[in-house]
C-alpha cells in the first residue's frame, strides 16, 4: 500500500468506529462500570461481542451507533423544597 494515504477517522469520545476493543479496555475509555453496560445492553446496546481467545471485544461502531441512537439527557426536574408552615 504504498502510496495510498489513510483517511482520517472520527473519533467520538475516544471510541474509533473502525477498531474493536477488548472489554476491559472499553470499560476504561469509556468510563462504563459493570452495572451501567448492563443498564446499557437492557436499552438496547447489543455489540457484536467477539470471542477472541477468552477475551469479549466490542466493536467500536457498535457503541457509535448506539450513542446515535440514544434520546439527549434530560435532567430530572426536583421539586421545591417545601415551605415551613405557619401556625394559623
Amino acid at each position: 500500500m504504498v502510496g495510498r494515504k489513510r483517511q482520517p477517522v472520527e473519533v467520538i469520545g475516544g471510541i474509533a468506529p473502525d477498531r474493536a476493543y477488548s472489554l476491559p479496555e472499553f470499560r476504561a475509555i469509556t468510563g462504563l462500570t459493570r452495572q451501567a453496560l448492563s443498564r446499557a445492553r437492557k436499552r438496547d446496546f447489543h455489540p457484536l461481542m467477539i470471542r477472541d481467545g477468552e477475551t469479549p471485544t466490542v466493536l467500536g461502531k457498535d457503541w457509535i451507533e448506539f450513542l446515535e441512537a440514544s434520546p439527549p439527557h434530560q435532567a430530572r426536574t426536583r421539586r421545591p423544597p417545601r415551605q415551613p408552615r405557619t401556625p394559623d
